[in-house]
């Protein structure tokens, strides 16, 4: 983490999280108190193109393919199913 940044809400010792859907967040409130107000941190972390073709693309798919696909199917049928979308 970052210094100033938090991933989980709450008053010390019954700290709930992640909150805001597990990003991670700053205080932007000048006086460090809690009024609502958070800005969203870029981690700065990326993954490199070439992790994402060639033999390293192969062996996910070969591992992960049909795996991966029945897990992004039930994510995305979970947010059809949210109120608002």
């Amino acid at each position: 983490m970052f210094a100033g940044t938090f991933t989980h809400g709450g008053r010390f010792s019954k700290r709930v999280g992640p909150v805001m859907g597990g990003h991670v967040c700053r205080n932007i409130d000048p006086n460090h108190g809690w009024r609502g107000r958070a800005d969203l941190q870029n981690s700065g972390v990326y993954i490199p193109d070439e992790m994402l073709q060639g033999a390293t693309e192969a062996a996910l798919m070969q591992v992960m393919g049909e795996e991966l696909k029945a897990h992004v199917t039930h994510e995305i049928e979970d947010l059809m199913g949210m109120p608002g979308l």
